[in-house]
């Protein structure tokens, strides 16, 4: 499951984690309510729940862009909300709201100006690397395979 937390700044947003990984993303979700607004004014026909849209997102990157990506980003900027951590399930596509409103929790984010590029990276090996390895394990992903089936292949 990953773990997005929606803060401050959308030029955090990490892009080269893997679907398994538990991990913190940022993005700036200011106009919910407006948008929840607009879509029950929309005919039932045309109404696309944010899921539907994080799945158009993830298929454009992966059609026109040529990168395998995870649904992360997409699932934290259309459906994260300020002062939420929002729980990914990525094989189940869903997600939960988690509050953070305890006052002894500090979330620090900094920008190391570390430019990002999924394209160029590691990311598409890595990936067909986890999926080499379930598949030996004959898992249908490394979140199914216990500490025992890693020590048996």
């Amino acid at each position: 499951m990953n773990i997005a937390v929606p803060l401050f700044d959308e030029t955090d947003l990490d892009e080269d984690l893997d679907e398994d990984e538990t991990v913190l993303s940022t993005a700036i979700y200011d106009e919910e309510e407006e948008e929840e607004e607009e879509m029950r004014a929309m005919p039932s026909k045309q109404r696309r729940l944010p899921t539907d849209k994080a799945l158009a997102c993830q298929k454009a990157e992966h059609d026109y862009a040529g990168m395998p990506c995870g649904i992360m980003d997409q699932f934290i900027s259309l459906m994260g909300k300020k002062g939420h951590a929002l729980l990914i399930d990525c094989r189940s596509l869903t997600s939960t709201l988690i509050p953070i409103s305890d006052s002894n929790i500090i979330i620090l984010i900094t920008n190391s100006n570390v430019k990002h590029e999924l394209t160029g990276s590691e990311y598409p090996t890595r990936r067909k690397q986890c999926q080499e390895a379930a598949l030996i394990m004959k898992k249908v992903s490394l979140r199914d395979a216990t500490l025992e089936d890693v020590q048996d292949v």
